[in-house]
């Protein structure tokens, strides 16, 4: 007689004389429950399959979007530097033009000469004192108080 078919096959007084007692009702009440115990084991499984796989795919996209900023970050730093150098430049370029010699340089070009120490007239005032001066254009005045 096959082993596994034979608790199913035992009359009540067979089980009764094992020391076994069991009543139909019961059978049929611990299948249910074993069946039960089965599907929770099954949803649990699958529920824990389904966050687990969440998870994995909810830390993919966050790295990818970690990823994606700092692509972002490092281009924004590169412009930056570009942006800083040129201005570097700039300024330099600027300062040469408009150093001393560049603006002497553009004065003797356009015909222009150092003042010379006999061009200047100082003129000391009163306060009641006004003076009206009709320029030439050789003759530079500068007043002083």
């Amino acid at each position: 007689m096959n082993r596994s078919a034979a608790p199913a096959t035992r009359t009540y007084e067979e089980r009764k004389k094992g020391r076994i007692v069991e009543y139909p009702d019961q059978t049929r009440a611990r299948a249910a429950k074993q069946q039960q115990n089965t599907a929770l084991g099954r949803i649990c499984s699958f529920l824990v399959t389904g966050m687990i796989l969440f998870m994995l795919c909810a830390t993919l996209y966050t790295r990818s979007e970690i990823a994606q900023l700092n692509d972002q970050i490092s281009e924004s730093k590169r412009r930056y530097e570009a942006l800083r150098n040129d201005e570097v430049r700039m300024n330099m370029e600027l300062e040469s033009r408009i150093s001393y010699t560049n603006i002497e340089q553009a004065a003797k070009e356009m015909g222009m000469k150092k003042k010379d120490y006999r061009q200047v007239i100082y003129l000391q005032l009163q306060e009641n004192d006004r003076v009206i001066v009709h320029q030439t254009p050789e003759t530079y005045v500068a007043m002083t108080k």
